[in-house]
């Protein structure tokens, strides 16, 4: 059948007629038919077959029992029309269409159409002559793949690839009709608690009632999709450009409140909250990948952002992720070549004028950018937790030292210890007590040679936790330091359960005492306290001579700080040991300094 519309003669339309009769003998679920299409469309001719496929004779639908009205789903019907009347006037040999018709037993089926129409010379009548296939199964089978290419199976949102389509019509839309879009990426917090702590059935069902929440939060017109994990996408479409930023903060803000809700599962009460990330679409991207890499990107900064949970792309974000890669990768390399090395600074009895310890300080040597600074990569090596195996290097590293200075006869009977930072995530590992006491019986060391530093907010959160590690470790010998004392919470409560052995005055408050009455006060008020509960005081950041003073007037044990050494070497620090039992103090501080 290669005719396109044209006018046939008798014998034409009898040769038609029998193609149809011989696909009769195709049978399965291709079905030949022939319309009239004037006035009323009317079948004139159907292969028998229809029974197997539509529940209806061949009898019924010859005698219109059952009309093309009828039986043509109803939204197709305008489709229909318009796609055959068309095929009346075009060139085409052979035209196609897919609709859905009704069965006898009311399912519906996916037809596929082939057919051609033709113009009768004599009575000048209008057919449409061809044959369908059922397609139901197979299209049933489309619609699973098509489920499971843009949908989670879990929530049954809209997944990564069905967002990124949705964006990109968004992307499309913008252009001309001059409204607004934005991008939310949201990631919930403590998570990864519930999955661990509850395991994942709980964890799936919470991320079920999640989703629950969004939908509430968001009009028809905006999507909301889940692209993995924790992560969730909301696309706030045909915003006003001048209301945009006030919108997404409004919706915004719903979100964390819903979602600050606890959720009941199963009898457990779960808490969780989320941070957000927020990119415009046509300024922040023009692509969905663009966009969902940089709500990304501030979604990070967000949830490292205590004090905000909602944070707008910025262009120099991405290039701040960039070197944070980028030092990250460093990190990894350091590891491996031995790049970083120990600095020790000497803490100093201010009655005795003596080295009685040194607190140990890693440094950086990369071997084409130079020193980096500590305060350049500690912080990503927090965050991305390749501070554990750098801390067990600095640990390692210190008692290796202790043990050489033990051995040493020529150390002077004063110093004692060497204290070294202890990270908060190096504390709260399960296995932080037993590293401590791994590593100190491999280096042979007397653990009372060994001080450890730790931080306020490393012991606050599980106070419990804390206090059995430190009394573990206190029962070898080891002393422990609160490093930083007056920056963080500071709370007399804890501090009296802690065992600690010594208060470290945050150097902050000590390097502008000579200026500020304030720090002065709040110095005097710390070495009080720590005097009134049996601790020792180290004093940080001493640089000038009314430091010192001060200090020794109201009566501190210690102090380190540039007045008298910046951080050494190795080998510097153990010259100027070696140098205490024959030179006076300022000499000392001479030789340290220069």
């Amino acid at each position: 059948m290669h005719c396109h519309n044209v006018s046939l003669s008798t014998h034409q339309i009898d040769d038609l007629d029998k193609c149809i009769d011989l696909m009769d003998n195709i049978g399965g679920n291709v079905v030949s038919f022939k319309i009239t299409l004037n006035s009323k469309p009317k079948i004139e001719n159907i292969s028998s077959n229809i029974v197997e496929v539509l529940g209806y004779s061949q009898e019924e639908l010859l005698d219109q029992k059952y009309t093309l009205e009828t039986l043509i789903y109803q939204k197709d019907i305008k489709y229909i029309y318009i796609t055959v009347y068309q095929a009346l006037f075009a060139r085409k040999r052979q035209q196609q269409l897919s609709c859905r018709i009704l069965a006898k037993d009311n399912t519906v089926k996916y037809i596929t159409i082939h057919f051609l129409t033709y113009r009768e010379k004599q009575t000048q009548k209008l057919h449409m002559i061809g044959y369908m296939s059922d397609d139901t199964e197979k299209k049933s089978y489309k619609e699973k793949v098509d489920y499971l290419s843009y949908y989670d199976t879990l929530t049954g949102l809209g997944n990564r690839a069905y967002i990124k389509k949705e964006i990109q019509k968004d992307i499309e839309s913008i252009i001309s009709s001059h409204s607004a879009s934005a991008l939310l990426f949201l990631n919930l917090n403590r998570f990864k608690n519930v999955n661990d702590t509850l395991g994942h059935k709980i964890g799936n069902r919470l991320l079920k009632h999640v989703s629950h929440r969004l939908r509430s939060c968001i009009k028809e017109d905006d999507t909301l999709a889940r692209i993995g994990g924790d992560e969730f996408v909301i696309l706030l479409s045909r915003l006003n450009q001048k209301t945009l930023r006030t919108h997404v903060d409004i919706i915004a803000k719903r979100v964390y409140n819903i979602l600050e809700r606890p959720f009941s599962i199963d009898s457990n009460l779960l808490h969780t909250t989320t941070s957000i990330g927020v990119a415009i679409v046509g300024i922040d991207g023009n692509s969905a990948d663009e966009l969902l890499k940089n709500a990304d990107t501030a979604m990070s900064l967000a949830k490292k952002d205590q004090n905000h949970y909602l944070r707008y792309y910025q262009s120099t974000m991405q290039e701040n992720a960039a070197t944070h890669l980028e030092v990250e990768n460093d990190i990894r390399v350091a590891l491996k070549e031995e790049q970083f090395e120990l600095y020790y600074q000497p803490q100093v009895d201010i009655k005795s004028d003596q080295i009685t310890g040194a607190e140990a300080l890693i440094r950086w040597r990369h071997p084409e950018k130079g020193i980096i600074s500590p305060l350049k990569f500690i912080p990503i090596a927090e965050e991305t937790g390749l501070i554990i195996p750098i801390s067990e290097w600095v640990l390692k590293t210190a008692c290796q030292y202790i043990k050489e200075l033990e051995k040493d006869e020529n150390v002077p009977s004063s110093f004692h210890k060497i204290s070294i930072n202890i990270s908060s995530k190096q504390f709260k590992q399960p296995t932080f007590t037993a590293d401590v006491k791994r590593i100190i019986k491999q280096s042979g060391i007397n653990p009372a040679s060994l001080e450890l530093e730790v931080t306020e907010g490393a012991l606050i959160n599980d106070l419990d936790d804390a206090i059995e590690k430190m009394l573990i470790l206190k029962e070898l010998g080891i002393q422990f330091a609160l490093d930083d004392f007056g920056t963080g919470y500071s709370s007399l409560t804890y501090l009296k359960k802690l065992p600690i052995d010594i208060i470290k005055i945050d150097k902050s408050f000590i390097m502008n005492m000579h200026t500020d009455n304030d720090d002065k006060i709040l110095t005097q008020t710390i070495i009080q306290m720590s005097q009134n509960l049996n601790l020792s005081i180290i004093a940080e950041g001493v640089e000038k001579i009314e430091h010192l003073n001060f200090l020794q007037e109201r009566g501190c044990d210690t102090y380190q700080g540039y007045f008298f050494s910046k951080p050494l070497t190795l080998k510097a620090f153990k010259r100027l040991l070696l140098l205490t039992k024959q030179q006076p103090l300022h000499l000392l501080r001479d030789t340290a300094q220069a």
